[in-house]
């Protein structure tokens, strides 16, 4: 499973030095705006290509309260699918916490700009969902 996505990410970075290196061709990537529109603290994003077997990097540098967003710093290369985790801590008053995990997917194909705007949500009554929008928030 390692082998795979070291290879996997040897090959991905091969590919991005071509094309940097050829004269005018710069890498389309995009970065994601992130808002938090639920009653809980996210305290985790995972951003990782659908074909990887492992879960990448932690995104967020700190968590994002209840109401709140943030621009997170990673940028990533357009026109593939991303499996994206947002994890909530749903008792952040309690030293172990409480950690609820929702999952999404984010397919920039058709995505022209630089931004994607990623949501999600959980309640305080149990409701929960995930998703996201081309560009900005308006």
């Amino acid at each position: 499973m390692a082998k795979r996505f070291i290879l996997w990410s040897a090959v991905a970075a091969g590919l991005v030095a071509v094309l940097a290196a050829v004269t005018g061709c710069a890498v389309p990537s995009f970065q994601i705006f992130f808002t938090n529109p639920g009653d809980y603290p996210v305290v985790s994003i995972l951003v990782t290509p659908e074909s990887a077997e492992d879960w990448g990097p932690e995104r967020l540098d700190a968590a994002v309260p209840a109401d709140g967003s943030v621009l997170l710093p990673a940028k990533f290369a357009r026109g593939a699918v991303y499996d994206v985790a947002i994890i909530y801590n749903t008792a952040p008053e309690t030293a172990e916490g409480n950690f609820v995990p929702l999952t999404t997917k984010v397919d920039t194909s058709a995505l022209q700009g630089g931004y994607v705007t990623l949501w999600a949500t959980l309640k305080t009554d149990g409701t929960s969902g995930a998703g996201y929008t081309y560009g900005l928030p308006d």
